[in-house]
């Protein structure tokens, strides 16, 4: 079998929202995290949510995804290992349902690792 080399290196914060404007409820942010498109791999932490909500990181040039990559619920701290591919410029869209302060700790880019956009698989809740 083939293997890949992921690159990784010191974790570096691109983003720590708690340090200047906090995202509103229902908001996107972009982060530039990439030089192109390249599978990303962080840690997306939301601390200080205002409520029970959710993020999703996706693609900023793709619709936002039937998927969560946070849960959280207000005044908890919710870290949550991230593997997203950003779009051909580089960017992710982190979307938060409840305001709350975001912070991004990136470990590695990979032009070799492939990544697609979150497809649900299962849901279990009534309809």
């Amino acid at each position: 079998s083939e293997s890949t080399t992921l690159p990784a290196h010191s974790p570096t914060r691109l983003l720590d929202t708690r340090n200047g404007d906090r995202p509103a409820a229902s908001s996107t942010q972009t982060l530039h995290v990439a030089t192109g498109a390249q599978t990303v791999l962080a840690n997306l932490t939301v601390t200080n949510p205002s409520g029970t909500g959710f993020t999703t990181v996706y693609p900023c040039s793709e619709v936002r995804p039937l998927a969560s990559t946070n849960n959280y619920t207000a005044g908890q701290t919710t870290p949550n290992a991230v593997v997203v591919r950003s779009d051909d410029a580089g960017n992710v869209c982190i979307f938060a349902s409840s305001a709350a302060d975001l912070i991004w700790d990136q470990v590695s880019e990979s032009t070799t690792l492939p990544a697609h956009s979150p497809t649900r698989l299962l849901d279990t809740r009534g309809s």
